[in-house]
C-alpha cells in the first residue's frame, strides 16, 4: 500500500520516528506539557551575576598586571553539568516550500528529541576548559506531537494514524538510515566569547547525522546561577550539510525546503 502524500511530506528532511520495538518515552499532548527552562531565567538576578562577573574579571586583571592589593584570586573551578532532560528541551522544524505547487496539501513539522543525555565542562574564567556535547537517539524522536505543534506556533494539529505512517516511513534507509546510524550527536572543540556566569558564547563543533559530520559553530548563551547550567541556541543547518536534499514529491508539487532549524533549551545540573 502506498502512504499518502501527508505521510511522505517529510521523507528526504530531517525528520525521524519512533522504533516499533522502542516504546516513547514522553508525549507532549498540550503545549503546557512542553518544559521551557529559558523561563526559569526571569527569576535569576541577573544584573548581580553580571556584576560579580565584572568584579571577578577586574581582579583577575590586577592579579595579571601585578597589581592590586597583593591578594591571588582563588582560580574558578571548572564544573560539570548534566542536561537534567525532563526539564529540558530539542528540536528540530521542517518547513515545507511553500512555492511548490500543491504547498497547500503539505504541513511545516517539529520533531522532538526523547532519550538524550548530555553534558556541559564550564569555567567562569576559562573558556579553554568549555565543552558541550550531546548524542541522542534517533529511535525515540518524536514527530508533530499535539503538544510541540501547538508551541512553535503550528495551529493544525494531525491525526494520530498519519503521524504513525510519517514515523514509519521516516526511519527507511533513504532518511535517517536508523538501522544503520541509531544516533545523532554533537562535540565541541571550541568555546569563544566573554565567558562569566552570564555570556553569549560561540560553541564551534561537530554534529553527525547519519554518519556525516558537520561542524557547526552555533550561538549559545549561558546562565549559571546556584548550581545550573542554562543554555540556549537557535541555528539553521542546510541539508546538504549532511549530505541530504529537501524531499521533492510528484515532480517537485510537494518538497521541503532548506534550512532546518536547531533549538536547544537546556537546564543543566552540576554533579
Amino acid at each position: 500500500m502506498k502512504p499518502s502524500i501527508l505521510s511522505v511530506l517529510c521523507l528526504g528532511a530531517f525528520t525521524v520516528a519512533c522504533s516499533k520495538s522502542e516504546p516513547i518515552q514522553t508525549e507532549y499532548t498540550d503545549a503546557s506539557d512542553v518544559p521551557s527552562p529559558s523561563d526559569d531565567i526571569d527569576e535569576i538576578p541577573l544584573d548581580e551575576l553580571q556584576e560579580e562577573d565584572e568584579n571577578r574579571e577586574e581582579g583577575n586583571a590586577n592579579d595579571d598586571g601585578g597589581s592590586g592589593d597583593g591578594g591571588t584570586p582563588e582560580p574558578e573551578p571548572t564544573i560539570t553539568y548534566d542536561f537534567d532532560t525532563e526539564n529540558s528541551l530539542i528540536y528540530v522544524q521542517v518547513f515545507k516550500d511553500n512555492d511548490a505547487w500543491l504547498s497547500g496539501m503539505a504541513h511545516n513539522h517539529v520533531i522532538r528529541a526523547d532519550g538524550y543525555s548530555g553534558q556541559v565542562e564550564y569555567n567562569l574564567d576559562d573558556l579553554s576548559a568549555c565543552r558541550v556535547a550531546f548524542e541522542l537517539s534517533v529511535n525515540q524522536l518524536q514527530v508533530d506531537e499535539p503538544g510541540m505543534r501547538d508551541f512553535v506556533g503550528y495551529t493544525q494539529p494531525l491525526a494520530d494514524d498519519d503521524r504513525a505512517t510519517i514515523r514509519e516511513n521516516m526511519l527507511d534507509t533513504n532518511q535517517l538510515n536508523a538501522a544503520s546510524y541509531s544516533t545523532i550527536s554533537f562535540e565541541s572543540t571550541e568555546c569563544s566569547g566573554d565567558g562569566g556566569a552570564v555570556a553569549d558564547l560561540n560553541v564551534t563543533g561537530t554534529m553527525r547525522v547519519r554518519g556525516t559530520d558537520a561542524t557547526l559553530s552555533p550561538e549559545v548563551n549561558i546562565t549559571v546561577y546556584q548550581g545550573k547550567l542554562y543554555a540556549q541556541a537557535t541555528f539553521d543547518v542546510e541539508h546538504a550539510s549532511f549530505g541530504m536534499t529537501p524531499y521533492s514529491f510528484l515532480g517537485g508539487a510537494v518538497r521541503n525546503d532548506d534550512p532546518l532549524r536547531f533549538t536547544l533549551d537546556i537546564v543543566a545540573n552540576a554533579n
